[in-house]
């Protein structure tokens, strides 16, 4: 066999082999953006208990960190319906973590810490949903509902 046909062959085995692997790459992408559709649906019915479900099992084959971001972001506002507001946090911590910065991940932490009595950092996530996102009405509500808080506890501690 001369180099030309060990090249050729050899580029004949990458293209079969690879196919299968982008075929299922591309079938677990279309799983996962169903799946995370549903997800959301169930989000939007109010039956954080079913979301949680999906997102969970979603979670196990995520690779990308969009991906795993945007499941982090859902489970947290699925967690946080469950009054699971630790869980939320971490949840929100992932999505923070692993995705260029978006405004509802950290306004969605900052209630999850309201809800812990943790009010200093609720107000610095509240205030860097700001920065993302000025004027959106769900983070003036809940750093005004932070400040509030945290003020009335240094009042009463006094």
């Amino acid at each position: 066999m001369n180099l030309k046909t060990v090249i050729v062959a050899a580029a004949a085995a990458f293209v079969f082999v690879s196919a299968p692997a982008q075929a299922d790459s591309l079938t677990a992408s279309a799983n996962h953006q169903s799946a995370l559709a549903s997800a959301e649906r169930a989000l939007e019915r109010g039956d954080a208990d079913t979301a949680l479900l999906v997102l969970e099992d979603t979670r196990r084959g995520l690779r990308h960190d969009g991906d795993i971001a945007r499941v982090e972001s859902m489970r947290c506002v699925a967690l946080h319906a469950l009054t699971r507001y630790e869980d939320a946090e971490a949840a929100c911590s992932i999505a923070i973590d692993t995705r260029t910065a978006h405004w509802s991940d950290y306004n969605n932490r900052g209630a999850a810490r309201i809800k812990l009595g943790d009010y200093d950092g609720a107000i610095d996530d509240l205030h860097q949903a700001n920065l993302l996102r000025r004027g959106a009405s769900a983070v003036r509500r809940n750093l005004a509902r932070a400040t509030a808080l945290r003020d009335s506890q240094a009042v009463a501690s006094n």
